[in-house]
């Protein structure tokens, strides 16, 4: 065995014995951590909705944070903030409690495909409130970093990954349930229970994993021997079903990725139903943004980034109407996609913030007056 791969695998296996055993000592940690979560884009957001003093404006994925404080900042405006994580919700009302935010931020726990209900319950009507919608479609530094939550292929935890959840709080599971509307099953179902076929299908299309039926396999036989419960169980099984290749550093330690990556990421796309997530909430989000208001998505994956592309070009053509409210004396609202060519980060903000990377933004913008029926 070559000395470099002795090396790695001494580290991988240190690594995972001293965090196994951590772990014995004591229960995986359920405590929210604040972190710095960079937001992605930042600039360019604000740029594209222009918020104005007045305005009400949807953040239909809190997080951390960042686009709401920004917005907050940036004028005497109004923000709605949505997200089904119980942790970011806690932390939006912390900042909504601040002195400054007060009155002006209103966090809401649930599912941001539910917008148009939230947003009626919110203001007791159905006619569009808001100047600006934006979406980041990714995951929080805070959900990779909170072992307890299952996300992280580098930390070992309970192999888990909703979003709609608090890890092990289970006491706070049916309250959770109800407002975000169903329970989403944990990855160590779909691990434990799906075929090799189901598992290897998953990872090719929401991985993009070459290896998919390798892993699947491995996984498979794993599983016959003990359950595979922890995220770090499952890390090291897709690391023995690679190829010997992709389990080596490159000389730069620049380009190599974790053989766990596309795995985890996956699941976590299928355990929260993220593309249907996503899909839904569009259809929803172009009804309810006032004329002239804008919709701007940040995807970091290629399939999300495709569907919001021809979510717009449909809506652009008028090809998806059928959510229309426009009253019989107006035409139907017109959109017009602005962004030809999807806006990318800089170079610049890709070395302070890795997470920007593979961030993609797109923008759609109904029209500023709604041209009455001749």
């Amino acid at each position: 065995m070559p000395a470099p791969l002795r090396s790695l695998l001494r580290l991988r296996v240190q690594r995972f014995q001293s965090t196994r055993q951590s772990t014995t000592e004591r229960p995986f940690s359920t405590s929210p951590r604040t972190l710095n979560h960079q937001p992605v884009l930042l600039k360019e957001v604000l740029e594209q909705l222009s918020p104005q003093s007045g305005g009400w404006y949807l953040d239909t994925t809190f997080g951390e944070g960042g686009y709401s404080k920004a917005l907050l900042d940036r004028c005497d405006c109004k923000v709605m903030a949505i997200d089904q994580d119980p942790f970011a919700i806690e932390k939006a009302q912390a900042l909504a409690d601040r002195p400054e935010y007060r009155g002006r931020l209103r966090p809401i726990l649930g599912r941001f495909s539910d917008i148009r209900r939230l947003a009626v319950e919110t203001f007791q009507s159905s006619e569009p409130h808001f100047s600006g919608i934006v979406y980041d479609i990714g995951i929080c530094s805070s959900q990779v970093d909170d072992p307890s939550r299952g996300f992280s292929y580098l930390k070992d935890g309970p192999l888990d990954m909703r979003m709609a959840s608090k890890g092990s709080l289970e006491k706070d599971e049916d309250a959770i349930k109800q407002r975000v509307g169903r329970r989403t099953i944990p990855a160590s179902v779909v691990v434990n229970n799906f075929s090799v076929d189901q598992m290897a299908h998953l990872f090719r299309v929401y991985g993009e994993e070459k290896f998919a039926t390798r892993i699947a396999q491995e996984i498979d036989a794993a599983r016959q021997q003990q359950m595979i419960s922890t995220t770090q169980q499952l890390a090291e099984v897709v690391y023995r079903a690679v190829p010997h290749s992709l389990r080596q550093l490159s000389r730069d330690n620049k380009t190599w990725r974790n053989p766990a990556a596309r795995v985890f990421q996956s699941l976590r796309i299928y355990v929260n139903d993220e593309l249907g997530e996503l899909q839904r909430s569009l259809q929803d989000a172009y009804d309810l943004v006032t004329p002239g208001g804008r919709v701007v998505v940040v995807t970091f994956h290629s399939l999300e980034d495709a569907l919001v592309k021809r979510a717009f070009l449909e809506r652009q053509n008028g090809s998806t109407l059928e959510d229309n409210t426009g009253s019989p004396d107006t035409a139907p609202p017109s959109y017009t996609v602005l962004t030809r060519k999807v806006i990318k980060p800089t170079s610049d903000e890709c070395a302070h913030n890795p997470r920007a990377r593979s961030a993609k933004m797109r923008v759609i913008q109904r029209a500023p007056e709604e041209s009455p029926v001749n």
